[in-house]
């Protein structure tokens, strides 16, 4: 018994000094990257510890509750999550249209806190391009396809055309473009058609090629599937994917179409303000030459170290208010907290057959 227990603590001492060596070399190895690799320094979009309080009538609401998000350059990502989590505001503020109220967001290289109001109007006409989900928003009714198209290029370039032949070479040019993005997206021959000869799904592409027009390094769309029926809205998003395989432009999507989010290599879920979870996808080939899509989703850990617990995992163990954490060489355990004990009650019953042997 006496040499049984010395071993016993001699091994539990040895598993001890394991941990803190892990423990240590870990807390090592996060300050060098720290110090290496600044937060987002490799990502066209970063917003780190966003937050957004709205005052209504002396109630203030919290939209965005510090809420990270980084895109790199050249993704296409949907951003979805359920009606008054966050999306649209964090949209806003991304267009140039909002203004956080703490934190930051940097798109491009620009500090959306610290513009005044002559480089917001830059950024607007020249970084970002804007899609609106309701059709009627993004184009002008009296303009034909090719006209909508070309003046935002007319907007950004129209000081200092004071001579004729600069005006014509400026108009040639803008012409040219105009028509080059209706074909990429399949409408060059709705160029000479008014808004009001198109149906919803031509106006979106046109609307998409309008927020190409003049190079943006971002485009954002809101819900601009939302009034279209599933056929169409295939085709509108195989515009997207479209600009952005051939354009490169990065893309950044707000929707509540399942459809839609499923088409793209990246989904980012918010929920309460915070990003909640990610999902990836990748294709992958098959011995036989065939494809298919492997997806996988993860929970998003934020720049203060929180996650959001799913449901579908903190239901059925009844955590409610804490959770035990233990850090292991290569993982981290999540246990309910003893507090939880109280209400063993409300656990599901396990049925699958008898549970472990009681000791004797």
């Amino acid at each position: 018994m006496t040499t049984g227990t010395g071993t016993g603590t001699a091994r539990t001492a040895a598993d001890a000094a394991g941990t803190r060596a892990s423990l240590t070399d870990l807390e090592r190895r996060a300050a060098e990257a720290a110090r290496e690799r600044p937060y987002g320094e490799d990502a066209l979009i970063v917003c780190d510890r966003l937050v957004r309080i709205f005052s209504t009538d002396g109630v203030e609401v919290q939209a965005l509750q510090g809420l990270d998000l980084l895109v790199k350059e050249g993704e296409l990502t949907a951003l979805v999550g359920a009606s008054g989590s966050g999306k649209s505001t964090l949209l806003n503020i991304l267009a140039g249209l909002d203004t956080p109220s703490a934190g930051s967001a940097t798109v491009a290289g620009y500090d959306l806190l610290s513009l005044n109001a002559k480089s917001r109007l830059r950024y607007r006409r020249e970084t970002v391009g804007f899609i609106w989900q309701r059709t009627s928003r993004n184009l002008l009714p009296y303009l034909t396809a090719a006209q909508n198209v070309a003046l935002p290029m007319r907007l950004r370039g129209g000081r200092g055309r004071n001579r004729n032949r600069d005006q014509d070479r400026s108009r040639n040019r803008d012409r040219d473009r105009a028509l080059e993005l209706l074909d990429l997206l399949g409408m060059a021959e709705a160029r000479d058609r008014r808004p009001a000869q198109l149906s919803g799904g031509e106006q979106q592409r046109v609307a998409i090629a309008v927020a190409l027009a003049n190079n943006p390094s971002v485009v954002l769309a809101d819900e601009p599937t939302g009034e279209l029926d599933t056929a169409t809205a295939e085709q509108v998003f195989a515009a997207l994917r479209r600009a952005n395989s051939e354009l490169g432009t990065t893309i950044l999507v707000v929707t509540h179409d399942d459809g839609v989010s499923t088409q793209v290599n990246r989904t980012v879920s918010i929920r309460d303000g915070r990003t909640s979870s990610e999902t990836l996808r990748r294709t992958e080939r098959s011995e036989g030459g065939g494809e298919s899509t492997v997806s996988r989703e993860y929970t998003t850990i934020d720049r203060s170290g929180r996650l959001q617990l799913p449901p579908e995992f903190t239901e059925p163990l009844a955590i409610r208010d804490r959770v035990l954490l233990e850090l292991r060489p290569d993982h981290i355990e999540v246990r309910p907290g003893e507090e939880n004990n109280a209400h063993e009650e409300d656990r599901p019953q396990q049925e699958d057959g008898p549970g472990p042997a009681a000791a004797t």
